[in-house]
């Protein structure tokens, strides 16, 4: 069995291709599960620094927004 934060990348990865108001899950938004997933991540996938910290990193600047709650 993989390692919980290679799952919850691998779901971060995928709630962040759609639209965040998208249910992927029973009534579970897409940005719900980015959400949850990002906040078992701790180091971005994307750019490789601590999770949610490099300001020039795009995943990194969405999924603080989303771990802050400022992204309904």
């Amino acid at each position: 069995m993989r390692d919980p934060e290679a799952i919850a990348c691998d779901a971060l990865a995928c709630a962040l291709a759609h639209e965040p108001d998208v249910r992927l899950i029973g009534n579970v938004t897409a940005a719900e599960v980015a959400a949850l997933a990002a906040r078992s991540v701790m180091t971005c996938p994307a750019c490789g620094a601590t999770a949610w910290v490099n300001i020039d990193c795009d995943t990194c600047l969405v999924c603080s927004a989303l771990v802050s709650g400022e992204v309904p």
